[in-house]
């Protein structure tokens, strides 16, 4: 999720956005010794607001929105699809089942139907 940077989180984004690099979470509990990276510096913080606008995720990390005529012609295409008539009157009607079971991955969302969050899609090499 998107946040504001303090003055070090923001001078180290643009310092690593020089390399090539993948970040992979480490548990704090399995660390036994914290680096110097995770240690306060002796610099004085103020409520300044000079990285407001500085994110440290780049953009091509966030999802798009979809586009809208191709939802509609998605819409369109789901209309006749029997599996697709199912899933929404099951979703529509019963909802999702109080326990752990295969349509609990299925939500509806604007006449859009999504598995895992990603939407349900036609074999159609049109689309």
């Amino acid at each position: 999720m998107a946040q504001k940077l303090n003055r070090r989180q923001a001078r180290w984004s643009l310092f690593l956005s020089e390399f090539d690099l993948t970040l992979i979470h480490v548990l704090g509990k399995s660390l036994t010794q914290a680096d110097a990276l995770s240690q306060w510096s002796n610099e004085c913080e103020d409520e300044d607001t000079d990285n407001e606008n500085v994110i440290l995720l780049p953009e091509r990390l966030f999802v798009k929105g979809i586009n809208l005529k191709m939802k509609a012609e998605i819409v369109e295409r789901l209309g006749p699809d029997d599996f697709h008539k199912s899933a929404l009157e099951q979703l529509l009607h019963q909802g999702v089942p109080p326990i752990k079971s295969a349509l609990s991955d299925w939500r509806i969302d604007n006449r859009l139907l999504f598995f895992k969050e990603r939407i349900y899609v036609l074999n159609d090499t049109e689309l």
